[in-house]
């Protein structure tokens, strides 16, 4: 499975995984320019829970999926939050974010699934 596939793969997990505990997706992989990016958007308990997906093979050896999002990462996502809200009038709400880190196995099968706030 190529390295798109696995991302898209992983996002598709953890909305499916969500979605069956109550949450309720409001939208996927908004881009907005010179600002940033947002992996998937919930709505759960009156609360927007904004969710960056990372993922990587099992053994990888690349450490802990949750160090690639860095400070400067956190910015952007923030950035696009900020953006988000304003767009949507929903600066009154409450957010949470959310580091969702899904580890695959050797062919792309999703093996494990670990929730981290920021």
């Amino acid at each position: 499975m190529r390295h798109y596939q696995i991302g898209y793969r992983s996002e598709q997990v953890v909305s499916e995984h969500l979605s069956r505990q109550g949450y309720i997706v409001l939208a996927r992989n908004l881009k907005f320019h010179n600002v940033g990016e947002i992996d998937i958007v919930f709505l759960y308990m009156r609360r927007i829970i904004i969710v960056e997906v990372k993922s990587r093979r099992a053994f990888s050896g690349y450490g802990d999926i949750i160090e690639a999002v860095d400070s400067a990462k956190k910015k952007k996502i923030y950035s696009a939050t900020k953006r988000f809200s304003h767009l949507n009038g929903l600066e009154p709400c409450e957010f949470c974010f959310i580091v969702a880190c899904v580890t695959h196995d050797h062919i792309g099968n999703a093996q494990k699934i670990e929730f981290f706030p920021f």
